[in-house]
């Protein structure tokens, strides 16, 4: 009750910035811009990344068969943005959390003293609130004796696999098939040997080298992949891939003789760009993950283009359904 919108009792304790909400692109990968005539004042979440709807209420927004209105000039709405009312004080609400179905209302807790959510007393409720059919007891404990603290199903693949890949790849220790598994990804495999020439006196490969090794699985991905070898491309269809930006963090260094396992999938897919996510390890042992950006151009004006829809079909299963 405390996260509910006024409209629905609530007080709204934690009012979401507007920096957050422009901060989730259109669903094409692209920047959010207010100039962007995809951008629509009355409702901001079309056309954009579907976890906006999820995580902010905006104004206009539905909500348990009401409806959110926070504009400034709304004063016979308690949402209105003003400092004279319970609602917010941003314009938005926090919709995440809180369960469209939740019936009950707030006590203090005994122990810790906070305010915590207390569902109804309804047949079926479980300790989350959330009406289910279950042969598990009323009392707040699963059919195994447990306490029952989540819905007990299959979860889900997320709403944006590829920005969740994306975040998982820059924050997490996950390997590359834990994530792909999770965001239902495919990814490339190819393997390298660490021969005499990828070497520096050391004896370990000099860092020069693994951006030639990730160009390499780039290429072999477009050929496998996407079924587009370079000499088709460049030579036949005059199009090309440049670099736009590119990047690497070493763990460990790799030796003359190791085997380099590459892994690639695709991070971030635009209108006319490709981000790649590509993990190197030998064995168990990670050595760098890199993020490899490039660009569709056209190689007589040497100009942008958006990437064909036959090419974009066959890239889509690299960066999740």
């Amino acid at each position: 009750m405390v996260q509910l919108a006024a409209v629905a009792g609530g007080w709204h304790l934690y009012c979401p910035l507007g920096s957050l909400v422009e901060s989730y692109d259109f669903t094409d990968g692209t920047p959010f811009s207010f100039t962007d005539p995809r951008y629509n004042p009355q409702d901001i979440s079309l056309q954009r990344d579907p976890r906006l709807k999820y995580t902010v209420l905006y104004n206009n927004a539905p909500f348990r068969n009401l409806r959110y209105v926070s504009h400034p000039d709304s004063s016979k709405s308690p949402d209105q943005l003003t400092t004279s009312k319970q609602g917010t004080r941003t314009g938005f609400g926090l919709r995440k959390f809180n369960y469209d179905a939740f019936a009950g209302g707030v006590c203090r807790c005994q122990h810790c003293g906070t305010i915590q959510t207390v569902p109804s007393k309804k047949a079926g409720a479980t300790a989350a609130g959330m009406a289910v059919k279950s042969k598990a007891p009323i009392a707040g404990r699963s059919a195994k004796g447990r306490p029952l603290l989540f819905a007990e199903k299959k979860m889900a693949q997320p709403l944006m696999p590829h920005a969740t890949a994306a975040w998982l790849v820059d924050n997490t220790s996950l390997t590359f098939e834990q994530i792909a598994e999770f965001c239902g990804l495919h990814i490339l495999e190819v393997q390298r040997l660490i021969r005499f020439s990828h070497c520096d006196p050391a004896g370990i490969v000099f860092f020069v080298n693994f951006f030639e090794m990730i160009s390499g699985i780039v290429e072999d991905w477009f050929r496998e992949a996407v079924r587009l070898p370079f000499q088709e491309m460049h030579l036949e269809r005059r199009v090309g891939f440049p670099i736009v930006n590119t990047g690497c963090e070493f763990f460990r260094p790799c030796h003359l003789g190791d085997t380099l396992q590459l892994e690639l999938s695709i991070a971030r897919l635009g209108r006319a760009s490709i981000e790649f996510a590509i993990l190197g390890s030998v064995g168990t042992e990670e050595k760098f993950r890199a993020r490899h950006k490039v660009a569709m151009v056209s190689l007589d004006s040497f100009r942008s283009m958006p990437i064909p829809e036959e090419m974009r079909e066959r890239m889509l299963p690299y960066c999740g359904p």
